[in-house]
C-alpha cells in the first residue's frame, strides 16, 4: 500500500485538539530520570526476552502452519483439545521463564519507580491522593470504571459483563493472540515486539501516569474518519455503513484475515488484533494485542466485544453503533496508558476511536504522547477508507454489498 500523506488541515479537522505545554515540567524530568535510571535494565530484559521468546513463538507459527484450517479467512482459533494441549502442556512450561521474567521486570520497575517518586509525592499530600483517585476506577476489575461516568440509573449491561473477566488474562487468549499477531506481523517483527514491551511498556506506564510526579486528570481525545464510501458509489449512505461494520469487525477480530488484507493492514503503523471471545465466555471480554511504533512492540489490553450485548449504547455520543471497548487497567504493565477507549462506526458512516485518559494536562511528555495519538488514528482513518476501497467486493453490483443492502441483522458477511 503507499505511503498515506495527511495534510495539517485533514490532521485538524480529524481529531480532538490537544495543547502541548512548551516546557517539561518537573514531574517530566523526575520522570526521564527514573526512566533514565532503568534504560540499562530495559536493554538487559529486552536481549534476554528476545532469547525467551524464539523457541515458543516458532511452536506458535508452526502450530499455526500445521492446525489451521485453509482457506483463510478464519474468523476464531477452534479450541479444541488439540489447542489446550498444545498450549498448556507444550507451549505453557516453555514460555514460563518469559513470563516470570515479564513479572518480575515490572515489579522492579514499580519499586524502583515508587523509591525514587515517593520523596515527591509526599511533599504534594493533596496532589497524590488526587491523582489516585483518578486512577482509582481503573484500579480493579474490567468495567469497574463504568460507575465513575455513567449519569444513567440504569447499569452498564457491557460493564458488568466485562467485570465477570476477572484480572490476568487466561494463557490461552495470550497464545491466540500471539497466533494472530504473528500472522498479520510475521515472525521477525513479533519476535522483537513482544520482549520489547515486556521491557519497554512498564517503564512508559510510570512515566505517564505516576500519581506521585503528576496531577492526573480526565483528558478526552477523539479521532474520526470522513464518512466511508465503502461501495464506491459516490453516496455515504446505509449500505455503506453495513459494509464498513463487517470490514472494521473483521479486519479487528479475525485471527487470520485472507492473504490480500493481511499485506495491506502490515503496512499500516498501527494495527490491532482484538480476538473474538470463546463462544460461551460470559464476560465477552479478551485480551487485545495491539501493534504500535510501526510494527516495532505490542501492547496488551483488556478488551470486550459488546456488539452482541443487549441493549449497549457506546459512551460517545457521536456512535450509531460499537464494535470494541478497550479498557487500559492502572495496574496493567504492558500498556502504557490508563483509561478507556471505544472503536466505534459513527453516525455519519465514518468511524472513530474515542479515549478517555488519565493523564496531566500539564505533562509535556503526557500531552506529546496524546497528540502522537491523535495523529496516528487520523492516519488510520485514510488508511481505512482505502483499504475498504480495495476490496472488490464492496463495489456497487457485488453480491457482497447486494448482500449488505439487504441484511436486516446488524452485520452483513464480509471475508476478510
Amino acid at each position: 500500500m503507499p505511503t498515506m500523506k495527511v495534510t495539517p488541515e485533514q490532521f485538524a479537522q480529524h481529531m480532538t485538539p490537544i495543547d502541548v505545554p512548551k516546557r517539561k515540567s518537573f514531574g517530566d524530568w523526575m520522570a526521564m530520570f527514573i526512566f533514565l535510571v532503568l534504560t540499562p535494565g530495559i536493554v538487559a530484559v529486552f536481549l534476554l526476552g528476545v532469547a525467551l521468546f524464539s523457541t515458543p513463538l516458532l511452536l506458535v507459527v508452526g502450530y499455526t502452519s500445521a492446525r489451521l484450517p485453509r482457506p483463510r479467512p478464519l474468523a476464531r482459533v477452534p479450541r479444541d483439545a488439540g489447542f489446550y494441549v498444545f498450549s498448556y502442556v507444550v507451549l505453557l512450561p516453555l514460555s514460563l521463564p518469559l513470563i516470570l521474567l515479564a513479572i518480575n521486570w515490572a515489579l522492579v520497575v514499580f519499586l524502583v519507580t515508587l523509591a525514587l517518586s515517593l520523596p515527591v509525592g509526599a511533599s504534594h499530600p493533596s496532589r497524590t491522593v488526587a491523582s489516585l483517585r483518578k486512577l482509582g476506577p481503573f484500579m480493579g476489575r474490567p468495567g469497574a470504571d463504568a460507575p465513575s461516568w455513567n449519569t444513567g440509573k440504569e447499569p452498564i449491561a457491557e460493564a458488568a459483563l466485562a467485570r465477570k473477566f476477572g484480572l490476568v488474562w487466561p494463557f490461552a487468549d495470550l497464545v491466540v493472540a500471539v497466533i494472530g499477531g504473528a500472522h498479520r506481523q510475521g515472525c521477525c517483527e513479533l519476535v522483537v515486539a513482544i520482549p520489547l514491551m515486556i521491557a519497554l511498556i512498564p517503564a512508559m506506564k510510570v512515566t505517564y501516569i505516576n500519581p506521585m510526579l503528576f496531577a492526573l486528570e480526565d483528558v478526552f481525545i477523539n479521532q474520526w474518519s470522513d464518512p466511508l464510501d465503502a461501495d464506491g458509489d459516490g453516496d455515504a449512505d446505509a449500505v455503506d455503513q453495513e459494509l464498513a461494520r463487517g470490514a472494521i469487525k473483521n479486519c479487528i477480530t479475525s485471527s487470520l484475515l485472507r492473504e490480500r488484507n493481511r499485506a495491506i493492514t502490515d503496512a499500516w503503523p498501527f494495527v490491532g488484533h482484538h480476538q473474538l471471545p470463546p463462544e460461551k465466555r460470559p464476560s465477552m471480554t479478551v485480551a487485545g494485542l495491539q501493534m504500535g511504533c510501526g510494527g516495532k512492540c505490542t501492547l496488551i489490553s483488556h478488551t470486550t466485544h459488546p456488539y452482541d450485548v443487549p441493549g449497549h449504547v457506546p459512551r460517545s455520543e457521536d456512535a450509531s453503533w460499537g464494535l470494541i471497548v478497550v479498557r487500559l487497567q492502572a495496574w496493567n504493565p504492558f500498556y502504557q496508558l490508563a483509561g478507556y477507549v471505544e472503536v466505534n462506526v459513527r453516525k455519519d458512516h465514518g468511524v472513530e476511536h474515542p479515549m478517555w485518559l488519565v493523564v496531566d494536562p500539564s505533562s509535556q511528555l503526557a500531552m506529546d504522547q496524546l497528540q502522537g495519538i491523535n495523529r496516528l488514528f487520523v492516519r488510520l482513518g485514510y488508511l481505512f477508507a482505502e483499504y475498504l476501497r480495495e476490496q472488490p467486493e464492496f463495489k456497487k453490483g457485488s453480491s457482497a454489498a447486494t448482500v449488505a443492502s439487504d441484511s436486516s441483522g446488524p452485520l452483513a458477511p464480509h471475508p476478510n
